[in-house]
């Protein structure tokens, strides 16, 4: 396992996107996404973790049950931005069911809200950009509730959800899935919420963006409705057309009425 390869994709990471630290559960995340670190189905994060204990990364601490590592000493001065990772994936217009890893958790300082989907689009994917897809009415809805301007560029999108203290993330780690329509989702593997929430004690709401991450949180994670206050909403995606703005508006204006 190469250390400094670790060490540079996380720091890569951070510093793309003005983070000074990030847990142990974004890391992991992170990491996997970019093929470094081997996947454990049973105990996902397992190989952060080993590494964390071991003082393999320098710089991390412990803080109660939580591991933080910051940004590597000087780093600033030294990353180059890499190019997104293109993922391997096929056009829409095929058929045959295909495998899909999620993005990693979007986080911010402080939020009380988490949002979860079910997994990336297609677009999504392609672009490595949550709700990437210009039919999808998440950002602008987003924008509207929060009483801004719908940001341009994606940095300044999870600008504004930080702003909001509003995190995003799926409920599915991976799957085979035909396209990009849920209903044909199968062989699905899912994230290690409990872990993130256990990180981020600031969340005391998750919502649901549409009918099929509602379910599959209820399959894997039902418990954790006697925790968190759980709120349903209308799916954002461009499938999902049968709604007018308005009634899209009103409906995930519950996530500020709480």
């Amino acid at each position: 396992m190469n250390i400094n390869a670790i060490i540079q994709c996380l720091d890569n990471y951070m510093f793309q996107r003005g983070m000074k630290q990030i847990g142990a559960v974004e890391a992991n995340a992170v990491l996997e996404a970019a093929g470094l670190l081997k996947d454990n189905n049973m105990r996902r994060g397992k190989p952060l973790r080993a590494l964390l204990r071991a003082g393999r990364l320098p710089y991390a601490y412990q803080q109660g049950r939580t591991w933080i590592i910051p940004i590597s000493s000087g780093s600033a001065d030294t990353i180059i931005k890499s190019e997104k990772p293109e993922p391997v994936i096929h056009e829409a217009s095929q058929t045959f069911p295909t495998a899909t890893r999620s993005l990693p958790p979007v986080i911010g300082d402080n939020p009380s809200i988490l949002i979860l989907g079910t997994m990336p689009g297609i677009e999504s994917l392609k672009r490595q950009e949550y709700y990437a897809n210009t039919g999808n009415r998440f950002w602008g809805l987003i924008a509207q509730l929060c009483g801004e301007q719908l940001p341009y560029s994606y940095e300044d999108r999870i600008k504004l959800l930080d702003k909001c203290r509003i995190a995003l993330w799926d409920v599915l780690a991976s799957a085979q899935r035909k396209g990009s329509a849920d209903e044909c989702i199968t062989d699905e593997i899912p994230n290690n919420l409990k872990e993130l929430l256990i990180e981020i004690p600031s969340i005391k709401v998750i919502a649901f963006n549409g009918k099929k991450a509602e379910e599959l949180f209820d399959k894997y994670f039902y418990p954790l409705r006697n925790k968190y206050k759980c709120i349903s909403l209308k799916s954002t995606s461009p499938a999902n057309r049968q709604f007018s703005d308005d009634a899209m508006l009103s409906d995930w204006g519950k996530l500020f009425s709480i």
